[in-house]
């Protein structure tokens, strides 16, 4: 592909003119780019790489470019040769992080794809990695100014930190896309023909904070489960835990969660015109824990006083104190089987962490005792950096870009309105014809945090598929069909309509096929 793209790739050539058949893997040592030292240029044989065994789940993508499962043994033993970049690159006079790009020695299908990391910081685990690469993609992480050695939910090495904080918030992942491109087009010749994101959780956030900030970073994002707003959901987890544990009596045993999601299923389930055991509209369901009190002694099939309240409060979105503000979207009915981790002695620890360390400085700081009013107040006076809430997507539609993004009706880590009101805000900023041609929002019914996995309710969508056949081919996506697993069984096909428009039975069909359903608007 020719140097005519303008901004960062236009940069791009400029600054890297490789000789048309590219370099050598071990020639890009001597690679010139600005405020970097490469420290590492090898190529890696087919097979050869064998590293510690990953950590679990870093904040990749919903089957965005992971592809093939790992093989028995070695989680690597499959993985094609390739090239390995390693660099350090200055981000301020007191700042710098790691960066490691991935590029594959055959057959490389001529596309970028990063998808992120969760928490504060990426470990660099090559499983991150490992999985574009597997499918041809030339891929690149980033540790984001993490301590070597740190664990990813910890921190403190933001603490007091502005410049730190801003690597975390925004930069790093930008100057490693940057750079990554350089390295990409050094090696093989020519710059990728076309850039992705595809992210949840934490990665969710990068991937929209590049939309925001840096729209020609890439042709199409994904992001799901977004952990975009970080003041508002940080607090959003502590009002739960607080109404949770505010007594022995409030707290929730399984028993009750589970009587309290089979009335929400019960009171919901049929809003979509079908009894087949799923919420479907969500913002539409409402139920009164109240009916569920005892009316003498505390049994198994019914809810105490202290219980109702907690649960009332879990329900109703979390409130400035004085002003009574609206401050972020409650949890959901039909998402009470993931509320036990609500009811342990600590607070969610990104939550925690969020305060002890970009908030309040101070590791002691004690979520107990959050102020609903001045530390409400403290909190959303941070550093823009750290959000990525921006509802202004003109730049990305005027660039002809693609976003994507998904969440999960029960999600209990990010509550569902960390997509909802943020897509609201994007339409009545952006404008509803430009987010028809650029974006869309799916919500899954009575999904959690994140596609796959093994739960009462996990789903399938390729979502990389996807943003692929929107930005190279021009093909939007519209109603999508889901392959629904019920504890490992696929047991039914899903329509999955792009919101606010739902999925609505027919009248006649299979209650298990997506075909018997139609999406409406509300």
């Amino acid at each position: 592909m020719p140097c005519q793209r303008v901004s960062v790739l236009a940069l791009v050539c400029m600054l890297v003119t490789p000789p048309a058949f590219g370099a050598t893997c071990e020639s890009l040592a001597s690679l010139k780019l600005p405020d970097t030292t490469i420290t590492a240029a090898e190529a890696v044989a087919a097979g050869a790489l064998s590293p510690p065994p990953p950590p679990a789940r870093a904040g990749g993508a919903g089957r965005g470019g992971g592809g093939r499962g790992q093989p028995a043994g070695s989680p690597f033993a499959d993985l094609p040769a390739f090239c390995r970049v390693a660099a350090d690159v200055r981000t301020s006079p007191d700042t710098s992080i790691r960066i490691e790009v991935w590029m594959p020695a055959n057959g490389w299908n001529e596309k970028f794809l990063a998808t992120g990391y969760a928490f504060f910081g990426g470990t660099m685990s090559p499983a991150i990695l490992a999985g574009p690469l597997r499918n041809g993609y030339a891929t690149a992480t980033t540790d984001n100014g993490l301590p070597p050695g740190t664990p990813p939910q910890d921190g403190g090495f933001l603490r007091g930190h502005h410049e730190r904080i801003i690597d975390w918030g925004e930069r790093a992942w930008h100057e490693t896309v940057f750079r990554a491109k350089a390295i990409i087009t050094a090696y093989y010749g020519r710059p990728p023909a076309y850039s992705y994101f595809n992210g949840a959780g934490g990665a969710g956030r990068q991937g929209l904070k590049a939309v925001q900030r840096f729209p020609e970073d890439f042709d199409g994002v994904v992001v799901g489960g977004v952990a975009a707003d970080s003041t508002h959901f940080s607090l959003a987890n502590i009002w739960a835990w607080q109404a949770a544990t505010r007594s022995e009596a409030s707290r929730l045993s399984p028993e009750k969660l589970r009587l309290l999601h089979e009335a929400s299923v019960a009171a919901c389930d049929g809003l979509d015109g079908a009894r087949d055991g799923l919420i479907g509209d969500s913002e539409r369901c409402q139920i009164d824990p109240g009916a569920l009190q005892c009316k003498d002694v505390d049994r198994p099939t019914c809810l105490t006083a202290p219980q109702v309240e907690a649960v009332r409060q879990m329900y109703a979105p979390p409130t400035h104190s004085r002003t009574g503000r609206r401050l972020f979207g409650p949890l959901m009915p039909g998402s009470e089987l993931g509320w036990g981790g609500f009811n342990g002695p600590n607070a969610n620890a990104y939550a925690v962490e969020f305060f002890r360390s970009i908030v309040f400085h101070d590791p002691t700081w004690d979520p107990r005792t959050l102020n609903w009013d001045s530390d409400v107040e403290r909190a959303e006076a941070v550093h823009p950096a750290v959000n990525a809430v921006n509802p202004d997507l003109s730049a990305l539609v005027v660039r002809g870009g693609k976003l994507i993004m998904w969440g999960g009706w029960a999600d209990t880590a990010i509550n569902p309105a960390a997509e909802t009101d943020y897509y609201r805000r994007v339409v009545a900023r952006t404008g509803e014809d430009s987010v028809r041609s650029a974006i869309r929002l799916y919500m899954i019914p009575m999904m959690g945090h994140f596609l796959g996995g093994t739960g009462a309710h996990a789903y399938e969508l390729d979502t990389q598929r996807l943003i692929e056949d929107w930005v190279e081919r021009g093909v939007a996506p519209g109603p999508l069909t889901a392959s629904h697993r019920a504890n490992g069984t696929e047991d039914r096909t899903v329509l999955l309509c792009p919101y606010p428009e739902v999925a609505m039975y027919k009248g006649s069909g299979s209650l298990t096929e997506a075909s018997s359903f139609e999406c409406r608007s509300r």
